[in-house]
């Protein structure tokens, strides 16, 4: 009887030992990811009080201005740490996006960060991503990925528009050759934004190499593309 209820005793020790050997764990990583949460958000509260820009901590608003695949997707849509500002004489937003899809055990939530500059003009939705993603392939085959005269491009890139001479006029052979230059390849307009869409969170570093990468993009499209759609606008 003894032995028995030695041997249950020992049993409940080396289990409560197991539960708090894994919860410790749980509890410590718990607790790293909540500061590196607020340590970034004071790197860019620091970085928008340095530009001179605004930091909102959410807004479910923002997301609904944009009509892009991605900003249609799933519920739950809500942007957090908004950074809005003027960065070379354009106005920028850049903020973490957030949405869900599925539902019970299938549910995802998808965290993406944005980055994005206002051109001023309203021009036709145009997508480009690079080649392989998940996301092309509905792309390669509805044939709705257009083809360009460089073939290093076409298998670096799937670019989606609906105006293809719009596309053929913006994606000229000089911002092909800006484009496979870039470390973030993932870019978007929408209506008047010009947007980097990447996976994950930014950190203020990147918010400001990917707006500069915007702008050197915006820089490559042609005078004459900048008048028509400046037309339509008086």
């Amino acid at each position: 009887m003894l032995f028995e209820l030695g041997f249950l005793l020992a049993s409940a020790l080396c289990l409560g030992l197991g539960v708090v050997a894994i919860a410790v764990p749980i509890v410590l990583l718990v607790r790293h990811q909540s500061q590196a949460a607020r340590q970034r958000q004071a790197r860019l509260q620091e970085l928008a009080h340095h530009l001179g820009w605004q930091w909102v901590e959410s807004d479910r608003e923002w997301p609904r201005q944009f009509l892009g695949r991605r900003f249609q997707t799933g519920s739950g849509r809500v942007a957090q740490h908004i950074l809005t500002g003027w960065y070379r004489e354009r106005a920028l937003i850049a903020f973490d996006y957030r949405y869900t899809t599925g539902s019970g055990k299938d549910q995802t939530t998808h965290r993406l960060s944005v980055v994005g500059l206002d051109t001023g003009v309203s021009f036709p939705a145009l997508e480009v991503m690079p080649a392989g993603l998940l996301t092309d392939l509905g792309a390669r085959l509805t044939g709705r990925s257009l083809q360009f005269e460089s073939e290093d491009f076409n298998r670096a890139f799937t670019v989606t528009c609906p105006d293809r001479r719009f596309a053929s006029d913006v994606i000229h052979p000089t911002m092909m050759s800006l484009l496979l230059r870039l470390p973030d390849r993932c870019f978007q307009v929408e209506g008047r934004w010009l947007m980097a869409v990447n996976q994950g969170q930014h950190e203020p570093r990147e918010v400001i190499r990917r707006a500069d990468a915007l702008t050197s993009i915006l820089d490559e499209i042609p005078e004459f593309v900048w008048r028509a759609y400046r037309s339509e606008l008086r």
